[in-house]
């Protein structure tokens, strides 16, 4: 048996005090007087025997209720053998930096106090590793320690270790941590800690440590790799911006690429310079102070059309010097069809001259897709970049729409003489109403607005002539002044009725057509200006332009990237070739490098760019303190290095509490004073008789 608090064993001396009450004799209280002994002289009777104890029985009852109070003040627990030898152990996980930024010498020197460490551990103790970048991976489990045999498990694990090499994946140190603490959980140990290796940058992800309480037994020391050189920098894919702070929507093949330049805060060097590979007569040269980064220009590509590497150099540290770029590649557009009957052959159809209309070409690959109105789904909206409305819509499609358009998308409402009010007033959340305008000859476009973005393409004096497109019928588009004031207009008829007009709708635009381009509204679709119309309404939706799409490392790669209806083989930038199939394997997930990933063979090929994290780069030494921030018990903490001797100590008396808190022997303890004490108070009760005393009177 053991005990959580022995200092209270001095309290067994409480047992002293019934045994000196029970020697201590005391004249009688009670006394008799007679008056025939009042003449009588006291004399002084002296004891002729030493005292003895009386009343055995009562004197053990006392002495063991307060024995039994002291024990159990003590909290007294049973210690089991498997537990007790457990508790003389420490199991201790190794968890090794294998992202990026510990490329090159960085590794090497890991490497070193990884040995090290495995060196400084015990047979009779348990040991884990765990490798780590923006995922965990246990290389060395408890359970593979455990069934090495004796002496030789040391061995097991630098025979594993050795077969790990630094990635190209970002750090995600808060999730390394996380993982490790909890593998510690179920190890019955006395002293439990993590051993730390990495480079401690302060680009790491800590997100995961945020709502984690980090276990009172665990503690954790950091060994430090110095990298050899604080002079970084490094180089990432940046968006195009207009001067409003937007996106840009589109990117032309010929636009020079715009790239950010990020420098270490501890950096020395400002001076870079930008070159693509195999092109060193054409550079771009600039300077970044330490801790700020700029967008500059790349260098012209020779060839926009294969896939290049940028390079910079100028600085200590190469693995962040590189950027991949794919190829442009004709932009996948899903566009949806909604509508009665729509027919590829029929030419009375919209859609035989959108099927003929948008072709796949070098900067847009669409994808036709009809459905009709009643039996739209959710589902097809998921799939769509882009809605072309040829028919009225119920009230369940107008409210899927909607959100669809709220989220961002962009789509064509073309109104037909099935067009109800309904479907506009659900759509646009503007009280519009449309009905047949007066029959006539013809119409034609007037007013046109060619700083609309939809018409900017026709504002050259060459092109911007629409008279020669006759529209046989079109629709009214009327509502309060308030409503058509939220309406951007950019083209009438000669009328004065609305022929194409764009709402607003959340995040969204709906482009709003009031005839149609088929035989029965109008010329338009035989007209030269139909197709470039249509692609100038795609690119206002951002879809009309070819794509160079770049991800980075350990990021999955989307299905609709390539064609997920077979198996393609995917070539590595390694150069090895593996198969994969997006319809049953889902999104590509093998992203481990970085480089150009080859969808597909011959003219159908992908390319696709996988880079290196932009935070990888901040390789500037993150304080230990940041982690004592987040609640996590460092071994170096205030106090100073605490030793393996005391840390065992701290983690036995946790386990002591536990066990003590389960077996809670100390209330059976006090239940059994309670119980000697009524015997005790009982048996007292049943002895109080008093010896009488003779007085004189």
């Amino acid at each position: 048996m053991s005990f959580l608090f022995p200092g209270f064993l001095l309290g067994l001396a409480a047992i002293a005090i019934p045994i000196l009450l029970h020697l201590r004799r005391q004249p009688p209280t009670n006394t008799v007087t007679f008056s025939s002994l009042m003449f009588l002289e006291k004399t002084q009777v002296h004891p002729r025997s030493r005292r003895k104890l009386e009343d055995w029985l009562l004197l053990l009852l006392r002495c063991f209720a307060l024995a039994l109070l002291a024990v159990m003040f003590m909290r007294p627990f049973f210690r089991s053998q498997i537990l007790g030898e457990k508790a003389n152990n420490s199991a201790t996980v190794i968890l090794l930096d294998r992202s990026a930024s510990m490329q090159g010498a960085a590794w090497k020197a890991a490497s070193k106090m990884l040995e090290e460490v495995i060196a400084g551990l015990h047979e009779e103790d348990a040991a884990s590793v765990i490798a780590y970048d923006h995922s965990t991976r246990t290389i060395f489990a408890f359970d593979a320690w455990r069934a090495a045999p004796a002496g030789q498990r040391r061995a097991a694990l630098r025979q594993q270790v050795q077969k790990v090499a630094s990635g190209w994946g970002s750090t995600d140190l808060g999730k390394a941590l996380v993982s490790a603490a909890e593998s510690l959980n179920d190890q019955q140990a006395s002293s439990k800690q993590i051993i730390l290796i990495s480079d401690m940058q302060e680009g790491a992800a800590m997100g995961a440590l945020d709502g984690f309480t980090w276990p009172e037994d665990v503690q954790v020391s950091v060994a430090r790799v110095d990298q050899p050189s604080q002079d970084n920098l490094t180089l990432s894919t940046s968006a195009a911006v207009e001067e409003s702070g937007e996106p840009q929507a589109k990117s032309k093949p010929d636009q020079a690429l715009r790239v950010r330049v990020s420098n270490s805060a501890a950096s020395h060097v400002e001076k870079f310079s930008l070159h693509w590979r195999g092109d060193d007569k054409q550079k771009t040269e600039g300077s970044v102070p330490a801790g700020i980064s700029r967008i500059v220009t790349a260098p012209p590509r020779v060839n926009p059309d294969a896939d290049a590497v940028l390079e910079l150099t100028g600085d200590g540290l190469d693995f962040d010097n590189r950027l991949f770029v794919a190829r442009t590649q004709p932009r996948k557009v899903t566009i949806l069809c909604l509508g009665k009957g729509l027919s590829r052959t029929d030419t009375s159809s919209p859609l035989f001259y959108l099927d003929r209309a948008l072709t796949p070409n070098a900067i847009v690959e669409p994808t036709l897709l009809e459905k009709e109105p009643d039996q739209v789904t959710p589902g097809d909206f998921a799939k769509a970049d882009f809605v072309i409305v040829c028919d009225d819509l119920n009230a369940a499609a107008s409210t899927v729409m909607r959100d669809w358009l709220q989220a961002g998308h962009q789509t064509i409402f073309v109104t037909s003489e099935r067009t109800k009010n309904e479907a506009l007033v659900a759509l646009t959340g503007l009280a519009l109403t449309v009905a047949e305008a007066p029959a006539s000859n013809y119409a034609m476009l007037s007013d046109l607005n060619f700083e609309h973005p939809i018409l900017a393409p026709f504002a050259e004096a060459g092109v911007r002539d629409f008279t020669k497109v006759r529209f046989w019928k079109h629709r009214q588009l009327k509502g309060a002044a308030t409503d058509l004031a939220r309406l951007r207009v950019f083209a009438r008829f000669d009328d004065g009725n609305i022929a194409m007009a764009e709402a607003e709708v959340g995040k969204g635009k709906m482009i709003i057509m009031t005839s149609g381009w088929h035989p029965s509204d109008s010329q338009l679709s035989v007209s030269s200006k139909f197709v470039p119309l249509l692609y100038a309404m795609l690119d206002r939706a951002g879809l009309a332009s070819p794509e160079s799409h770049s991800y980075v490392v350990g990021e999955p790669i989307p299905i609709n990237e390539w064609s997920a209806k077979a198996a393609v083989k995917v070539k590595l930038p390694d150069g090895r070739s593996v198969d994969w199939n997006g319809d049953t394997q889902g999104p590509f997930t093998e992203t481990s490098q970085v480089g150009i990933y080859v969808f597909g063979e011959g003219a159908a090929a992908r390319s696709i760019a996988v880079n290196l994290a932009p935070t990888e780069g901040r390789i500037a030494p993150m304080g230990e303190q940041r982690l004592h921030e987040l609640g996590v018990r460092l071994a170096d903490a205030k106090a100073g290095t605490i030793s393996k001797e005391q840390s065992a100590m701290e983690a036995l008396q946790l386990a002591d509490n536990e066990r003590e808190q389960k077996q809670r022997i100390w209330k059976w303890l006090a239940l059994a004073a309670l119980v000697v004490l009524l015997a005790e108070t009982w048996l007292a009760g049943r002895r109080d008789v008093k010896p009488l005393a003779m007085t004189t009177s």
